[in-house]
């Protein structure tokens, strides 16, 4: 056997703590016997710290473990190499049962156990060369999944020929799964009768998938509600239920909630996946809701083969059903569970992760983990935390905006700048003030607000005007995309609720080559007059004037002046509540239409259509988007500005996290808010997601704040943060300007 293969075993063996070493000796002997599979189980392990060898060789047959992965410890590469080595220890991928938060992070954990295989399989000798290289390709059977892909999966399974599943989803053999957008369509026709008390049917759907989420059946709602809005949604949600049962229909949540069913009725369905999964490996399990929570218990009941990954600290999205008291739940549903923590931080400077440790302080010892930096060189180099009060928010920006020039005179790239803040309005006089000073940016994340009609109605006139535009001044560039593109336009507008036109009196419009020239053609558009329906020929009559006045007014072609051009002549409003969803949705558009506004384009109503296509972005309606946020290393270098929820997962040299005040972090709710179970704030999410910003900072933190912030046109006096104080002062450079 090799010696040096034999010395590096041996220094693997001095780098785990004496209290587990026993553990993993007993988990690597089988490979010992073989010089071949012993070389490459030590190349495996190579590199990893004690905690991550104990997670990566934790033997197969030891109690369910527990996983507390700190921000910057390196959990995805212990993870890939866990993986590997269940695969290495005999375990078929197709018996592996790894679930994570999103389609992107399983299909990252796929490649990249992949290519860990084929760098396994390049220092291998025969037959271990080709069977790694097999098994890298039989990655794709491994249900490396998230809960809901994994819950299609097994309701289209059907492993004893039964139609079980047929059976619980709906008297017809064909079911189909709908989006959110076909929700909405149906909840939409079920809230009718509820309008003159301004009810969101995008509210109403939450609610609902929140309660699918916790197993709160139909019948059961009405004994959990608290507020008005939760009353309506209690009826609501057997209407809406019985309608997917009878049209044989599953909405998302379905995609769990069936298969819990499918298991309760069936336990001998449940016992065959039972047996097919020898192990489970849960990520993200702060993440996870109630329903995802007993599909994970039920299938380890049997054989408690299971491992769950997750940081308590960076639990962020109680808004839509997760539950950090998973993570005690899972101790106390396991009592002789097996708790690591992954502690050494591989990302951050020292005085970066003291910040971010000083702000649990207080947590219990339990599950309290204090990060150790291991770094090279982040003990020696780091850098104070800089603190910096301005008189205003314009104050603020131009500091962030002569700060980020510096930054590139001391070599930081741009793409490893980034601007975080709480909520995406509070990006407007930033951007402004990048914009002045000409610094690329580059904003990101999703906005489902954005998808309401009353939006929808001003992003598709929008695009009319702007392809219309294009139409007359470029017609060299006109094309079968943009035709098909401004008679969808076209048609969302006509059917929106700006003008409210049914569907069905599109029938004769629609047998027009091209609809859109009606809008420039008088001739045409008044002889067609003689065939459409009255409603539709002024509604033709209407946009055409909008198009051709916004066209001959040059002051108007960028996206905030247009916008509230559109809103004054064919307003999708129809009450005058301000506080409203629709209304609060609009104001978030037109926050991004300033936003917008203040870039830079030769090409008049271009920036319109780039304004659109965001827009539609955010709202998730384009493909594939709205899923998780990621940078792109092969775009053009900007600043990446974003919200803090969009930067989980993510890092940058240099992060700033901008108006950080009370009010904004922890926002504060008004007593009238329907949405929030807490009169005031979530405080607990809220310091968590300070803490998520704190702990993307590789190299260098600003915290930035406005000692006045304009509120609706007024100036009005701010505070700072309280989280800030929880910064030790003697990790901080303090600065007034």
């Amino acid at each position: 056997m090799n010696l040096d293969v034999i010395e590096k075993f041996n220094q693997i063996l001095n780098n785990i703590r004496p209290s587990e070493r026993n553990l993993i000796e007993r988990s690597l002997t089988p490979f010992v016997s073989n010089p071949d599979a012993f070389e490459i189980i030590v190349r495996l392990l190579e590199g990893l710290n004690s905690e991550q060898l104990e997670v990566v060789a934790y033997p197969f047959d030891g109690p369910p473990t527990l996983v507390l992965g700190g921000a910057g410890s390196g959990k995805t590469s212990t993870l890939t190499r866990r993986l590997a080595f269940l695969v290495l220890a005999g375990i078929s991928p197709e018996r592996i049962f790894a679930v994570t938060f999103t389609r992107k992070a399983a299909r990252e954990m796929t490649e990249r156990t992949r290519q860990l295989f084929y760098y396994l399989r390049d220092s291998a000798s025969e037959p271990y060369r080709t069977w790694l290289n097999n098994i890298s390709m039989e990655l794709e059977n491994a249900w490396i999944t998230t809960f809901h892909s994994a819950g299609l999966r097994i309701l289209r399974d059907d492993p004893f020929g039964i139609g079980v599943n047929l059976l619980l989803i709906g008297k017809g053999a064909h079911s189909r799964i709908i989006n959110e957008e076909e929700r909405n369509l149906i909840l939409k026709n079920l809230v009718k009768s509820y309008e003159n008390e301004e009810v969101s049917v995008e509210e109403i759907g939450s609610l609902i998938s929140n309660a699918k989420g916790a197993f709160v059946y139909p019948e059961g709602f009405h004994y959990i509600v608290r507020t008005r809005i939760e009353e309506i949604a209690a009826l609501v949600y057997p209407e809406y239920q019985a309608e997917l049962d009878r049209r044989s229909l599953l909405d998302f949540d379905d995609l769990i909630f069936k298969v819990y069913e499918l298991f309760e009725k069936h336990p001998e369905i449940l016992e065959h996946y039972q047996d097919r999964f020898q192990t489970l490996l849960i990520d993200e399990y702060q993440d996870i809701n109630l329903s995802q929570y007993l599909i994970g218990m039920m299938l380890a009941k049997k054989h408690r083969k299971i491992m769950a990954v997750g940081d308590d600290d960076q639990s962020i999205y109680g808004w839509r059903g997760a539950e950090v008291t998973n993570l005690t739940r899972f101790m106390a549903d396991y009592p002789d569970v097996r708790l690591t923590k992954l502690v050494r931080n591989y990302r951050s400077d020292a005085t970066i992760l003291k910040a971010a440790n000083s702000i649990w302080k207080d947590k219990p010892e339990e599950l309290r983990k204090v990060l150790i930096c291991s770094k090279a060189d982040g003990n020696r180099n780091s850098e104070p935390i800089r603190i910096i009060s301005a008189e205003n928010e314009d104050e603020e920006a131009r500091f962030i905006a002569t700060e980020i020039i510096d930054l590139l005179g001391q070599s930081f790239p741009l793409n490893e700048i980034a601007l975080l803040v709480r909520s995406h309005y509070l990006l407007a006089p930033i951007v402004a003030v990048l914009e002045e000073f000409d610094i690329p940016w580059v904003q990101a994340g999703s906005i489902k607000s954005l998808a309401r009609p009353e939006v929808l109605a001003i992003v598709s006139i929008m695009e009319v005007i702007a392809l219309t535009a294009r139409r007359i001044s470029v017609p060299g560039e006109w094309h079968t995309g943009d035709l098909e593109a401004i008679n969808h336009a076209l048609m969302q507008a006509i059917t929106s609720p700006s003008y409210n036109c049914p569907s069905e009196l599109l029938e004769d419009l629609l047998q027009l080559p091209d609809p859109s020239s009606l809008l420039l053609d008088d001739t045409a558009r008044a002889q067609s007059s003689q065939v459409f329906d009255k409603r539709l020929s002024y509604t033709i009559d209407h946009i055409s004037s909008i198009v051709k006045s916004s066209m001959s007014n040059s002051s108007i072609c960028r996206p905030t002046a247009l916008f509230d051009y559109i809103f004054r002549l064919a307003n999708p409003l129809d009450n005058d509540d301000t506080e409203s969803p629709s209304w609060r949705a609009l104001r978030r558009m037109r926050e991004l239409a300033e936003i917008a506004s203040v870039r830079r384009t030769n090409q008049p109503f271009e920036s319109i259509l780039q304004f659109t296509e965001e827009t539609r972005a955010r709202a998730g309606l384009l493909p594939d988007e709205g899923e998780s946020t990621e940078t792109d290393s092969n775009s053009k270098p900007a600043v990446q500005l974003m919200t803090l929820h969009a930067a989980k997962g993510l890092e940058f040299e240099v992060v700033f996290l901008s108006a950080m005040e009370d009010g904004i972090i922890p926002v504060r709710r008004r007593k009238d808010d329907r949405k929030t179970d807490d009169l005031e704030f979530r405080y607990g999410e809220e310091k968590r997601l300070f803490y998520v910003g704190v702990s993307r900072a590789r190299k260098r933190l600003y915290i930035t704040m406005s000692r006045k912030r304009k509120n609706e046109y007024l100036e009005r006096e701010s505070k700072p943060s309280p989280f800030i104080e929880l910064i030790p002062s003697e990790l901080t450079e303090k600065k007034k300007i």
